[in-house]
């Protein structure tokens, strides 16, 4: 795999983002001269990071670049960062969700030999990403193949205690239960999406057995199922909120549960 880390002004955002993006070497895709172009548009994993990390947490703390260079998938793997702002549009703050889901996907497209098929999109997050793939994903099921959470923060609200200064900044209120049936909820946007009767991406669920954010996850697959959603649940015995974890779960994502196989 070849490694670009990318600055550009983000319009959506106001500022300049910096993103790292994993491309396949002509070797990779099976071109052994060297020079001879390849003609087509390559499917796009979007790798997003949990609270406080930012577009290099999964470059520095996974081996994520080893897993996408051995599989038998080849495709463009993409991290941004979004700071502690749960990949929302902020109401005190930037739109997240707008450079997400237009913004970023367009200039992936436009600048490198990217799918803009259904079909070739991929999203997954861990923690705070896990959540924001999800969200993302129900909200937009005709762009998304597939979506993973990895000890996401599936549910809402995670206590009764009222919003803290950040996620005030994120949705306007300190009532933290304020933010239930809208579309930064991804229960009503699963609920939502299931009654469209669109086809939904392909779902994987996992948590630690040790973490924290169990229970809830635990709770999101019951409701997929009182819902008859078709998708995948995983726990793993002893782990908690932690790289240990997710590393696995990224090497298993790449090389056994992603629906595009090439090359």
């Amino acid at each position: 795999m070849a490694l670009m880390e990318m600055t550009f002004r983000s319009q959506a955002l106001g500022f300049d983002q910096s993103i790292e993006v994993f491309l396949p070497e002509p070797k990779d895709i099976g071109l052994k001269k060297l020079g001879k172009p390849y003609r087509e548009n390559l499917p796009v994993l979007y790798l997003l990071h949990g609270h406080t990390d930012n577009h290099t947490a999964w470059l520095r703390r996974s081996n994520m670049e080893r897993y996408l260079h051995h599989s038998d998938y080849n495709m463009i793997c993409v991290c941004t960062s979004m700071r502690n702002f749960r990949y929302a549009d902020m109401v005190y703050g930037y739109n997240y969700y707008t450079y997400m889901t237009e913004e970023l996907p367009n200039m992936i497209e436009s600048t490198f030999r990217a799918s803009s098929k259904r079909e070739d999109r991929f999203i997954v997050g861990l923690s705070m990403g896990g959540g924001g793939a999800m969200r993302i994903a129900m909200r937009n099921t005709d762009r998304y193949a597939a979506v993973a959470s990895l000890s996401g923060s599936v549910t809402y609200p995670p206590t009764d205690q009222p919003l803290n200064d950040e996620l005030y900044a994120i949705y306007g209120t300190r009532d933290p239960w304020a933010v239930k049936g809208t579309e930064e909820d991804a229960w009503y946007l699963v609920d939502k999406a299931v009654e469209s009767g669109k086809p939904l991406p392909k779902i994987y669920v996992s948590c630690g057995t040790a973490d924290s954010a169990l229970e809830p996850n635990r709770q999101f697959h019951q409701h997929l199922n009182e819902l008859g959603v078709e998708h995948t649940y995983y726990e793993e015995e002893g782990l908690g909120h932690e790289w240990a974890f997710w590393d696995s779960e990224g090497y298993k994502l790449v090389n056994e549960w992603l629906p595009v196989k090439r090359g």
